[in-house]
């Protein structure tokens, strides 16, 4: 199974407005025509509470891969366009309200594997996609502890996170 990995697209970023969402497109077509299923691993959004019309011309994009026919199969979610998210540090909000990234899922646009684990099957094959979506620097190892992450049996698994792992890096001086 092939997987294309597009990440940081940064829809609303004033600098790159325009820029951001043409390449995301094109990377979008290209994935679809060369990949069996799409990864995305966070900063789609340049804001945690995006503007509508920074919304509407993300759910356009992720829009691409519908109705394209993929052989792929994301368990319990048979019809969804293999697309595969999570959400990153942009996107991040507290754990009592919605970032945008619900949005794409909601919309049946993508499947978010912060909650739980996305399950590829094609031909036998299995991938399941193990997710962290981006929280604050300081909980990381915490989120990482919390959820006990374990590898699905007769599936190859990834781990996919949009974070900096600074708290689970050895200090300078353990490495000396």
């Amino acid at each position: 199974m092939k997987l294309a990995i597009l990440s940081d697209f940064h829809f609303g970023y004033p600098r790159f407005y325009e820029d951001s969402f043409n390449q995301a497109a094109d990377a979008m077509r290209i994935a679809c025509e060369r990949a069996d299923a799409l990864l995305i691993p966070g900063d789609i959004f340049d804001s945690r509470t995006p503007p509508l019309d920074v919304i509407e011309r993300a759910i356009k994009i992720f829009s691409i891969p519908q109705g394209r026919g993929w052989k792929v199969r994301i368990v319990g979610n048979e019809g969804t366009a293999p697309v595969v998210v999570i959400h990153g540090t942009h996107e991040r909000r507290s754990r009592d309200f919605k970032n945008p990234v619900h949005i794409l899922e909601a919309a049946g646009l993508a499947v978010d594997a912060h909650r739980a684990p996305v399950v590829l099957t094609l031909n036998g094959e299995r991938i399941a996609v193990h997710g962290l979506g981006g929280v604050p620097e300081y909980l990381a190892k915490a989120a990482i502890d919390k959820r006990n992450y374990k590898p699905l049996k007769d599936a190859f698994n990834i781990f996919m996170f949009h974070q900096s792992l600074r708290e689970l890096l050895p200090d300078e001086e353990a490495l000396s």
